[in-house]
């Protein structure tokens, strides 16, 4: 086939791709922004804050719904382009006049590939930008449509102002779900004022707060100590993992806590020397040789990962799924094309569409602060490795098949 009949139809499916991508891009987009209005907006408008800053402040969540959507997006362009052109025998056409199956699927390929950049970039950059100017933009708003007491706590809606001496230096926190979350700290000095324990930013990890004692009764704990992964700074009081975490810092996290794992075993090294010491004296009693054999038995066994460690993984799998899900589009693209007996894999198929759909519910849920007081972080990490390990066996189907030198 001549190089001009392949650039025509190169051009015809990408932008058949683009235009379908473009439709449910903009549909997932408005999807996402109306959830954020209906989760946010009753809450601002209780504080005061006007329809025109609302909508302000919800262009700020774009990059982040652009993150959300365009995997999803991509995904049902593909089944709805390829779906039609399949479906009205145009693919099969396109064989007959001797395209190969590469030639068909190089648009979604590079389509693929080039939103793969565009989220990387997002992610790392457009995102964390969009959300400090968000945070900077929230707390000029409150400070102008809020009006709060000086030395005490104020009550607006469901968000408590728990103000410093100064005035100007403030800790809000929200009530949800029984617990108080902390949404934004500044430096506000250490004083009780009416019976109001004031922190500074550098104490707000995670706050919990006794509702039964008026909030009067604070209590507070690490992260590590909390259902929740969250290896981050909490200090940026976000739970979405690309606010602020760039790959310097998943690295330096990384390295933290493989050293810290490293302590762990030296340390178990070194009471495992001492309890075989401590065993070779004849005249131990028979009591704490007992406790000391077990022990030992114990420390056979090297320690398990921390959840720290385990919330690490979470954070960068999430990171990454995004672009993952484009690259498995890919790929899956890839399987529908080369065979042509498509009814075989018609359930794996449906599985992967399945576990997609699981993980984005589960990003959801865990967005909007559901899931994270109910769920362990081993279980938090499921719907996104299934989702992986599906991607890797049809890629591994796809290159033994490759290797046998056929298709079906």
């Amino acid at each position: 086939m001549s190089q001009w009949h392949s650039s025509r139809l190169y051009r015809y499916l990408l932008g058949n791709l683009a235009f379908l991508h473009l439709v449910f891009t903009l549909l997932f987009l408005l999807v996402v922004l109306l959830s954020n209005v209906w989760y946010f907006a009753p809450e601002w408008l209780r504080l005061g804050i006007s329809i025109k800053h609302i909508l302000v402040m919800v262009l700020f969540f774009v990059p982040g719904a652009l993150l959300q959507s365009t995997a999803i997006a991509l995904t049902m362009a593909f089944w709805v382009g390829y779906g039609r052109l399949q479906f009205f025998k145009e693919i099969d056409a396109m064989r007959t006049l001797g395209f190969s199956s590469y030639q068909i699927f190089r648009p979604l390929l590079h389509y693929a590939l080039v939103w793969m950049i565009l989220i990387s970039l997002t992610a790392f950059i457009l995102y964390p930008f969009s959300m400090h100017m968000f945070k900077d933009y929230y707390t000029r708003v409150l400070t102008l449509h809020v009006s709060v007491q000086k030395h005490g706590a104020q009550k607006l809606g469901e968000t408590l102002f728990y103000i410093s001496s100064h005035g100007s230096e403030w800790v809000i926190s929200s009530h949800e779900d029984g617990y108080q979350r902390i949404i934004w700290a500044y430096q506000s000095g250490s004083e009780i004022v009416d019976d109001v324990r004031i922190l500074t930013a550098e104490e707000v990890e995670i706050l919990l707060v006794d509702a039964k004692n008026n909030g009067k009764q604070w209590h507070w704990g690490e992260a590590k100590n909390f259902f929740y992964p969250l290896v981050f700074d909490i200090n940026t009081q976000s739970y979405n993992p690309y606010d602020l975490l760039l790959l310097k810092d998943l690295w330096q996290e990384a390295l933290r806590l493989w050293h810290e794992y490293q302590d762990i075993l030296e340390r178990y090294q070194q009471r495992r020397n001492m309890l075989e010491e401590v065993l070779l004296i004849d005249e131990l009693p028979s009591g704490e040789r007992y406790e000391y054999e077990l022990e030992l038995i114990n420390l056979q066994k090297n320690p398990a990962f921390t959840i720290d460690m385990v919330s690490l993984l979470f954070v960068v799998l999430l990171r990454f799924s995004h672009i993952s899900l484009i690259v498995g589009l890919a790929i899956l693209a890839y399987v529908l094309l080369e065979y042509r007996q498509m009814q075989r894999w018609m359930t794996p198929i449906a599985i992967w569409i399945g576990m997609t759909a699981l993980y984005w519910v589960s990003f959801y849920l865990i967005s909007f602060r559901v899931l994270r007081l109910l769920w362990h972080p081993y279980a938090l990490l499921i719907p996104i490795i299934i989702v992986y390990m599906i991607n890797l066996t049809i890629g591994m189907r796809i290159w033994i098949n490759k290797r046998r030198g056929g298709v079906s």
